[in-house]
């Protein structure tokens, strides 16, 4: 029976690299992993798994337990290899699971039955802008508003005011401040944070909020563009997951200049 081995850190670099070729496809598989091997000595408590450390096809699963999330790849059809490596998950409860492709629903289904738990399936889209086209981008300006990065005091502002925080997460927000990029929009006046977006380790943009105060002036737009144009600065495009059902959020990324590009799929443990 192949052992499950962990990937050196040392050669996450040359798997994430494997997952330049499809781009965007394979665009979450890529930040997850870089994202990984930027900052695994401060976050800690990521793995990557493959079979026998044979991972020339792609397959791989990442573990992270300090915000228990699971994402898996492959560049081939079969799945069998990543049903064995799942193993190592033995019980552990997950937050969340990351699936590109409906091809990999057996996975999923296996992994219900290790951990004897049940998954909620959400439906999303990948929106994709690329760095060429950002670059182009024109940032309005609005009256008594001034933009800039958020620093991590900004993120018990943001913590308080999302609508999906929960006990402790305000070092989940300020951790992700710290990690990657983000920007806010403020009051030239009282200086007071009145929109933000964040970004994910998946590369993904995260936590868009305009405080209701300042609903229907913009703001969402003007954060997006601004984020977007500040990663197209340091060479990199963006992306953004968002809910079929959303038609808000899709909107407003097409407004920007984002096109659909595929269909992903992320699970959630149901308590």
């Amino acid at each position: 029976m192949s052992s499950i081995t962990e990937i050196p850190v040392r050669e996450w670099s040359t798997l994430r690299d494997m997952y330049l070729v499809n781009w965007p496809k394979d665009y979450i598989t890529y930040f997850t992993i870089d994202h990984a091997l930027k900052h695994w000595k401060e976050n800690g408590g990521v793995s990557i798994y493959s079979l026998e450390n044979d991972y020339e096809d792609g397959t791989f699963l990442y573990v992270s337990k300090k915000s228990s999330v699971v994402h898996f790849n492959t560049l081939t059809e079969n799945i069998e290899k990543l049903k064995a490596i799942s193993n190592i998950l033995g019980n552990m409860r997950l937050q969340f699971v990351i699936s590109m492709s409906k091809k990999f629903e057996p996975l999923i289904k296996y992994m219900e039955t290790l951990a004897n738990v049940k998954y909620e399936y959400e439906d999303n889209s990948l929106f994709y802008i690329d760095k060429e086209k950002a670059l182009d981008l024109k940032i309005p300006e609005v009256e008594d508003i001034f933009l800039r990065l958020l620093v991590e005091d900004d993120g018990d502002t943001v913590n308080e005011l999302w609508p999906h925080k929960f006990t402790g997460s305000v070092h989940f927000v300020k951790n992700l401040i710290r990690t990657d990029y983000s920007m806010g929009a403020f009051s030239k006046t009282s200086g007071d944070l009145l929109a933000w977006i964040l970004r994910y380790p998946t590369g993904s943009f995260a936590m868009l909020q305009v405080r209701e105060s300042h609903y229907r002036n913009g703001l969402g737009r003007l954060v997006t563009t601004a984020m977007t144009k500040k990663l197209a600065e340091n060479g990199l495009d963006s992306s953004a997951t968002i809910l079929m059902n959303n038609i808000a959020s899709r909107n407003l990324f097409m407004s920007v200049g984002y096109e659909e590009a595929y269909e992903m799929f992320i699970y959630r443990t149901i308590d």
